[in-house]
């Protein structure tokens, strides 16, 4: 599904808007959905050539040719992008980035964030300048990512976020409960593991954006 399919998909369903695009990273292009004080955004494949000449940009391709509707989703990190690097680096968790970019606002301003590619079994982590709240009336409910070893995965998530211990949700599933929106590790016996699904919501509806290998990105909504 390319970017524009994704966003146009996303636009018609949940009625949440996108900024025009930017250079997520040299060789592909994104589009920021701002929920509150967090986004969204979705990201696509531009120019194969320009995007592969790079580590983050090779890290992202193998990436999206996994799952369609890549979205990277604003997660709090403690200490900033930088040490938060750092650290990450020396617990010898993979890491890709970082790579600033700016997105514009409707002001007509811009707004600088930072990514970070940790791998297949984490989000694409996003810092930004956390003092600017936008106009929406959407916020981010949730992000859920499935584990091939469960206990293992809370673990790095713990060492890599800061995260206190995770609340367990039956014998199957940990969660975080953050100021954007939580983080659902669940158990996945079969397939790939890895980023699976978005949750945002309005003050009515909820809205589960799920990536499906067979089905492409689905979007299911739910009344609050």
């Amino acid at each position: 599904m390319l970017r524009s399919q994704s966003v146009h998909k996303l636009t018609k369903e949940t009625g949440v808007r996108f900024s025009a695009p930017v250079e997520a990273i040299p060789g592909a292009r994104g589009q920021v959905a701002y929920l509150g004080k967090g986004f969204l955004e979705v990201i696509a494949e531009e120019d194969s050539d320009k995007l592969r000449n790079t580590e983050l940009g090779t890290g992202f391709a193998e990436f999206a040719e996994r799952q369609e509707g890549i979205f990277g989703v604003a997660l709090e990190v403690s200490g900033g992008l930088a040490s938060f690097i750092d650290d990450a680096k020396e617990r010898g968790v993979p890491y890709i980035g970082p790579f600033m970019q700016q997105a514009p606002l409707s002001d007509g301003l811009h707004i600088q964030f930072g990514t970070a590619f940790l791998g297949y079994d984490m989000p694409w982590l996003i810092e930004y300048e956390q003092s600017r709240a936008w106009d929406s009336p959407f916020r981010l409910s949730g992000i859920e990512v499935s584990a091939a070893n469960l206990s293992a995965s809370a673990q790095q998530y713990r060492q890599v976020y800061h995260l206190s211990a995770p609340v367990p949700i039956g014998e199957a599933a940990y969660e975080w409960q953050l100021d954007r929106g939580g983080i659902r590790l669940i158990q996945q016996e079969q397939g790939q593991p890895g980023f699976s699904a978005v949750t945002i919501a309005d003050k009515e509806r909820e809205y589960r954006i799920e990536f499906v290998p067979e089905a492409g990105m689905t979007i299911t909504q739910s009344s609050l």
